[in-house]
């Protein structure tokens, strides 16, 4: 059984909707006690049930972030990996002494270890997989390093390389990164060889006032080394999602390697500008099928007439207009006239240049 997250489904609209009647709950701290089991005997299943999809969540307007709709509010599963809330209890995952082994084990590999510095965030996978695990160690008060690590059912534990981060806002500091570093999002295997592939995802601070940005990686296990997953190498992955509902995660891709979401006035990617790599039974990930082309369908549906009113709303209906091969000199026009008197402070005056380069990037797909 594949134990990933399945991400909730979106409605996209440059039209502002009604907000959800009350906003979800925020997420409780990382590391959480076990919760009791429940004074009434509960027969534990011979496995852990597969999460929930997360209920459907319609964004506010143009430019929400995939934090915000993707999701359901988490906790922690052995003080680490997300899952939607209440979908598997604790007492109830079969492997839950191994998750804990492996973290000690884990902890006895490094060198002045202690409870208060060693972080140990562990998922299992299937039998076959093995319990995987991000581990954090010091470095110094400030600096950190995490990596990947998973304990085979052979007993053999593989770790893999080392990451710096900082315990900081500060992105000057060595690896840039906040202090939110390591979620197990999905354990797969995409190339369906027998050997197990990983998708991670970490935060870090972006500009001097440490705003946020979600990355993502994916690992492979071969030949006994945690390594990147060369077909997902040289793509800028900003989630996961099940496209096509044959229970393999698919990527979701942002071609413009720009922080659009941070001008204009949030943190984080967004579904505006998102591309599908959807994960092809030989490993790879295409932008260019027909489930990658009914991905930009349902986010584009049609060609834009024009950049709208909306600042909010112009790097959607410019990576539409790209979709869909609008002129670029045409949409640079469009957004010079859209900006034009606008009022100082304005997202024109931190945005522009972003728009601009999505009006002039190359996308693999193209609609007609």
């Amino acid at each position: 059984m594949k134990r990933w997250i399945v991400m909730g489904g979106l409605v996209m609209s440059c039209a502002p909707t009604p907000a959800p009647s009350a906003p979800p709950p925020a997420p409780p701290p990382l590391v959480q006690a076990a919760p009791a089991p429940p004074s009434a005997p509960t027969p534990a299943p011979p496995s852990a049930p597969a999460p929930a999809p997360a209920p459907q969540v319609e964004a506010e307007s143009c430019g929400a972030r995939l934090a915000n709709i993707d999701g359901a509010p988490w906790y922690s599963l052995n003080d680490g990996p997300p899952h939607p809330a209440g979908a598997v209890p604790l007492y109830q995952v079969p492997n839950r002494p191994a998750l804990d082994a492996l973290c000690e084990k884990l902890q006895e590999k490094q060198p002045g270890a202690d409870s208060e510095s060693f972080i140990c965030f562990a998922r299992p996978g299937t039998e076959k997989q093995g319990v995987w695990a991000i581990l954090t160690e010091p470095v110094s008060d400030v600096v950190q390093r995490w990596r990947l690590a998973v304990a085979l059912p052979t007993g053999k534990v593989v770790l893999g390389p080392k990451t710096v981060f900082s315990d900081t806002e500060d992105p000057a500091a060595p690896g840039g990164q906040l202090p939110s570093v390591g979620f197990l999002d999905a354990i797969t295997d995409f190339d369906r060889d027998g050997e197990p592939e990983v998708i991670t995802s970490t935060r870090r601070a972006i500009d001097s006032n440490a705003t946020p940005e979600d990355s993502y990686q994916v690992w492979t296990l071969k030949k006994g080394r945690i390594s990147p997953y060369a077909p997902a190498k040289k793509l800028q992955v900003a989630g996961i999602r099940d496209a096509d509902g044959d229970g393999v995660p698919d990527l979701l891709v942002d071609f413009y390697g720009i922080q659009l979401g941070t001008m204009m006035g949030f943190s984080g990617a967004s579904m505006d500008w998102m591309m599908l790599g959807h994960a092809t039974a030989d490993g790879r990930f295409s932008t260019t099928d027909a489930v990658a082309e009914k991905f930009a369908r349902s986010l584009c549906p049609k060609p834009p007439e024009d950049l709208g009113p909306d600042q909010m709303c112009f790097a959607k209906v410019l990576h539409c207009g790209r979709l869909w091969g609008k002129d670029p000199k045409a949409m640079i026009d469009a957004v010079e006239k859209g900006c034009a008197g606008a009022e100082q402070g304005s997202l024109c005056d931190y945005s522009k240049a972003g728009w601009k380069k999505v009006a002039t990037q190359k996308l693999p797909l193209t609609l007609k």
